[in-house]
């Protein structure tokens, strides 16, 4: 099945991606479409972020973020950070914080690209809307 087609799932992401940015922010509702809402950024992110993952990683984000990760566990004493409790610590932050339209999908898609990365519960949704989101294409 191919909905969009040619396109490609990294265009998928892209094309979400820039769409998330013109509907969100200080001048989003000016033109002819209005500013998009919450719920529907937080879906339009969900997809954004899964399609970018699925895409293969272009930006190279999941080795930085595993990276990231290992230079702060070795610099702690005790405990250990993981990839999972960071996609778990935005989760809270998206549901919790009071924040922008815009800021809300900077987070959410980097919320499931972490959560693609972390493996897991959160990885397999992320996987399987990855998944959704590639038949489209």
């Amino acid at each position: 099945m191919s909905i969009i087609a040619g396109l490609g799932t990294l265009g998928v992401a892209l094309v979400l991606t820039v769409l998330l940015w013109l509907g969100t922010g200080k001048h989003a509702g000016q033109g002819k479409m209005p500013a998009l809402s919450w719920g529907a950024v937080a879906f339009l992110s969900f997809c954004a972020g899964s399609a970018w993952s699925k895409a293969g990683d272009p930006l190279k984000f999941s080795s930085l973020t595993r990276d990231a990760v290992g230079m702060l566990n070795d610099t702690g004493q005790g405990g250990t950070i993981t990839v999972t409790g960071g996609a778990l610590l935005l989760l809270a932050f998206v549901l919790y914080k009071k924040m922008s339209t815009r800021a809300t999908f900077i987070l959410v898609t980097l919320l499931w690209f972490l959560a693609d990365a972390s493996g897991g519960t959160l990885g397999t949704v992320a996987r399987i809307a990855g998944n959704i989101t590639g038949r489209f294409v």
